[in-house]
C-alpha cells in the first residue's frame, strides 16, 4: 500500500501526482486539492496493490503547457498490512462458500477481467453459508457489480441472499465490497445524510469478512432492495423497481472485445421497467396491480411527461436530488443506477438513494439543473427532465439552501462523531493512514452555496423536448439483443397467452419461430412469419393470441442473415398508462394560493385540491360525497369549524370513497369536523 502527497502552488490544476505499477496494468492519478496551506494545495494518492508488481512508480506530470510548481513530495510504503482480528463480533460477518462453487466463481471472475465487465452470465448464484450468532445459516451468493473494480485483487464483491425466514441484522439480501469501489466513509456519510432527511436508503455499514476462514479485511456491507428497506425506514410494502440495464452492458462488452466505440442506441427507450423480488409481486394481486402503476409512472418519468406530480413525490425526488449536489455525489444519477419505490399510500414514486460515489472523488462544478438549459434535445437526459417542471425547480432551489448552509454539514458531523470515529478505527487497521475526509464535504457545499443564489434568478426554463431521428446516423452493424426485440405478456391462463411484441432494434426483424418450457430445446416455426419494423422515434408494436404458451421467442434480421437472435417472454405485462388523480381539481373560490370552500356542496365524481395550495374550509360547510366519490387534497388544509357551526363530510347514498389528505409536509389543522357514513378512498391504482 502506497500513500502520497504532494503540494502543488495555486494556478496550475493540470499539475497531477501519479502512482502506477509496470505497464499500467494499474494507474493511478491524484489531480484534485481538498486541502490548501497560503498558495499551495495538497494532492493525494492511496495505491492499493492489486498484484505482486516488481517495482511501482510515483511520479509528478504536467500535460498542460504552462509551468507547474511542486514541493514536499511524501511517499509511505505499507508491506503485509494486518487485516483487523481483535474486534468485537459484532464487526465480522464469517462466510462459508464450499470448494467447488468456489472453483466456479474464480472462473467467473477470469472471464470477466478478460471481458472487463462483470456480465449477466456470470452472475449465478451458489450454495453458501453464513454464521449468526454461532449457527451457520444457509445462504446463496454470487459476484456483484457491473465493472471489474469489484473484483481486483483478493477483495471481491458478492451478493448475498438468505435462505428461509433468516436475516442478518435484519437485512434478507445484502452485498460486500471492498470499501474503495464507494469511496469508503463517503457513502456512508451520505447514507446517513439521507436517513435524517427521511430519504429512502439502503442500510450501510462495515464489516471484517471472513470467507471460509481467512481474514479477507474490512468490507463494506449494503442492504438490497426488498420490503425490509422499506418496513425498516417506515414505509408500507410497495414494489421498488428500476430500468433494465442488460443492454447497455451487453454494449460495452461489445465496445472491449470489437475496440469500437460505444454504440449509440435505444438502452433506455428498450428497457423492460423490472420490480425488485419478481416471483413475490408476480403472485401477489395486490403488489402486482402497485407494479402495474409503478410500470405507468417509470415510462412517464423517462418520456419526459410534465405533470409530476401525478407520478412522482416532487419533495422527496427535490430533497434527494439537493443532497447530491452538496455532496457531489452523482454516481446514483445515471439512469441504470436509480432505484425508485410505489409509495401505495400517496400512489407515487420515492427515489431510493445508494452508490452515490463511485470511487473517484471529484470537485463540484455546475448544478444539474443548468444542464436543462444547454443540453441538445439528442443528449437530454431524464433527471434533466424533471428541471422543465417549475414547481420542481423551486423546491429543488429551496432544499439546495437549507444542505448548502454552513451549519448543516458541520452539525451532522457533530451528530455522527461516535459513529464516524468507530469505522475510521476499523479501516485504519487495513489502511493505516485513513481518514474520513470532512474537508471534501466542505468545499463542495461552499461552491453550493455560491452557485444557488445565481441560479435562482435564471429564468424558468421554457423547453418542450421531442427526440427525433436520435439514432438515423447510426450504422446498424450489430444487433443488441438485450435492448431490441421485447415481448411482454398481455394475458395468460394454464393453456394460451396474449403477448405484445416491441421492436427497438434499428433494423427490421422478422419473427420466426419459439420455444416452450416442455420443448426449450427446440425451435418451433410459426404458421406465418411477421415483421417488426425498425425502431425510429418509437417501437413499432403488435399483439399476437396464440393456443399455446411460448417461452423463447426467435427472430432475424438483415445485420444477423441466417443466424437467429432469442427473447425471452416477459412474465410482466406491457407499460399501461395510469393515473391515480382520475379526477377534476376542486371547483371553490381560489386566490393567490387559497382555496376556499363554504356553503353545501355534493361531488358525485372524486375531486382534489392540487399541490401548492392551502385548503380553506369555512364553519357551517357541508361535503356530501356521493357514486364512489373522494375527496383528495395534495396540500396543507384547515378545517375552521366551530361548536355552534361543525364542518361534515357525509355521504347521503352511502358510497362515498372517503376524504384523504395527503399535504406533502404541511399541515392539516382540524376543528368541529363531523366524518360519517363514508367508505375506504381506495381506486382501481390506488
Amino acid at each position: 500500500m502506497i500513500y502520497a502527497s504532494v503540494y502543488r502552488r495555486k494556478g496550475n490544476t493540470e499539475g497531477r501526482l501519479i502512482v502506477s505499477s509496470k505497464g499500467d496494468d494499474q494507474y493511478l492519478k491524484g489531480e484534485l486539492s481538498f486541502e490548501s496551506e497560503g498558495d499551495w494545495e495538497l494532492v493525494k494518492c492511496t495505491f492499493v496493490a492489486q498484484s505482486n508488481y516488481d517495482f511501482v512508480a510515483v511520479y509528478l506530470w504536467n500535460p498542460s503547457n504552462e509551468n507547474a510548481y511542486f514541493d514536499d513530495l511524501v511517499i509511505d510504503c505499507f508491506r503485509d498490512i494486518q487485516k483487523p482480528n481483535a474486534v468485537s463480533e459484532d464487526d465480522i460477518l464469517r462466510i462459508e462458500i464450499p470448494i467447488s462453487a468456489m472453483d466456479s466463481i474464480k472462473e467467473f471472475r477470469d472471464k470477466a477481467l478478460q471481458q472487463q465487465v462483470i456480465s449477466s452470465d456470470l452472475k449465478t448464484y451458489f450454495d453458501a453459508s453464513i454464521d449468526i450468532n454461532g449457527v451457520k445459516v444457509p445462504a446463496s451468493l454470487r459476484l456483484k457489480g457491473d465493472w471489474t473494480d469489484h473484483l481486483e485483487g483478493d477483495k471481491w464483491s458478492y451478493r448475498i441472499k438468505l435462505k428461509g425466514s433468516n436475516s442478518y441484522h435484519g437485512m434478507k439480501k445484502f452485498s460486500i465490497q471492498d470499501g474503495h469501489t464507494r469511496s469508503f466513509m463517503m457513502e456512508w456519510f451520505g447514507h446517513r445524510l439521507f436517513e435524517k432527511e427521511d430519504i429512502l436508503t439502503t442500510r450501510y455499514q462495515f464489516k471484517v469478512v471472513y470467507i471460509n476462514g481467512e481474514n479477507k479485511g474490512v468490507y463494506a456491507l449494503e442492504e438490497h432492495f426488498d420490503k425490509r428497506l422499506l418496513e425498516n425506514r417506515k414505509r408500507r410494502e410497495g414494489p421498488i423497481v428500476k430500468f433494465d440495464e442488460s443492454g447497455i452492458w451487453q454494449a460495452r462488452v461489445h465496445q472491449h472485445e470489437q475496440k469500437v466505440n460505444f454504440k449509440n442506441y435505444p438502452y433506455l427507450e428498450s428497457a423492460e421497467i423490472l420490480p425488485f423480488s419478481k416471483k413475490r409481486t408476480r403472485k401477489s394481486p395486490v403488489l402486482l396491480g402497485q407494479f402495474k402503476l409503478a410500470q405507468s409512472h417509470m415510462d412517464r418519468y423517462r418520456n419526459f411527461d410534465q405533470n409530476l406530480h401525478e407520478y412522482l413525490d416532487m419533495d422527496k425526488m427535490a430533497r434527494f436530488l439537493a443532497i447530491c449536489e452538496v455532496m457531489n455525489a452523482t454516481h446514483g444519477l445515471i439512469w441504470h443506477n436509480q432505484r425508485n419505490y410505489l409509495n401505495p399510500v400517496k400512489g407515487c414514486l420515492e427515489p431510493i438513494a445508494y452508490d452515490c460515489f463511485s470511487g473517484k472523488l471529484s470537485i463540484h462544478t455546475e448544478l444539474m439543473g443548468m444542464a436543462a438549459r444547454w443540453r441538445s434535445e439528442e443528449k437530454f437526459t431524464v433527471l434533466d427532465g424533471l428541471f422543465l417542471n417549475e414547481e420542481f425547480d423551486q423546491l429543488y432551489i429551496k432544499y439546495l439552501k437549507k444542505y448548502s448552509d454552513k451549519t448543516f454539514i458541520k452539525d451532522r458531523i457533530k451528530e455522527f462523531e461516535n459513529e464516524m470515529k468507530h469505522y475510521e478505527s476499523l479501516l485504519k487497521h487495513e489502511y493505516p493512514m485513513y481518514d474520513f475526509d470532512r474537508s471534501y464535504f466542505e468545499i463542495n457545499r461552499m461552491n453550493v452555496e455560491q452557485k444557488v443564489n445565481d441560479y435562482e434568478k435564471i429564468e424558468p426554463i421554457n423547453r418542450m423536448i421531442q427526440k427525433t431521428n436520435v439514432y438515423g446516423n447510426e450504422k446498424v452493424d450489430v444487433i443488441f439483443d438485450e435492448a431490441a426485440l421485447k415481448v411482454y405478456t398481455v394475458s395468460s391462463d394454464s393453456l394460451s397467452c396474449s403477448l405484445q411484441f416491441e421492436n427497438y432494434a434499428l433494423t427490421d426483424i422478422e419473427i420466426i419461430g419459439y420455444s416452450t418450457k416442455q420443448n426449450k430445446k427446440f425451435i418451433l416455426p410459426f404458421k406465418q412469419s411477421w415483421k417488426l419494423n425498425a425502431y425510429k422515434d418509437q417501437a413499432q408494436k403488435k399483439r399476437k393470441y396464440f393456443d399455446f404458451l411460448p417461452r423463447n421467442i426467435f427472430y432475424k434480421t438483415a445485420v444477423t442473415g441466417d443466424s437467429l437472435l432469442k427473447t425471452k417472454v416477459s412474465a410482466f405485462p406491457p407499460v399501461e398508462l395510469m393515473n391515480i388523480i382520475d379526477a377534476e381539481v376542486l371547483k371553490a373560490s381560489s386566490t393567490e394560493g387559497l382555496v376556499t370552500l363554504r356553503g353545501n356542496h355534493t361531488f358525485y365524481e372524486t375531486v382534489y385540491v392540487p399541490r401548492n395550495r392551502t385548503l380553506i374550509i369555512e364553519p357551517g360547510t357541508n361535503i356530501d360525497l356521493r357514486n364512489g366519490a373522494r375527496f383528495v387534497s395534495y396540500s396543507p388544509v384547515h378545517m375552521k369549524g366551530n361548536k355552534d357551526h361543525p364542518i361534515s363530510f357525509y355521504s347521503s347514498d352511502s358510497k362515498g370513497g372517503g376524504v384523504v389528505f395527503l399535504p406533502d409536509g404541511g399541515e392539516v389543522n382540524i376543528d368541529h369536523a363531523r366524518f360519517s357514513n363514508l367508505t375506504s378512498g381506495k381506486g382501481s391504482s390506488w
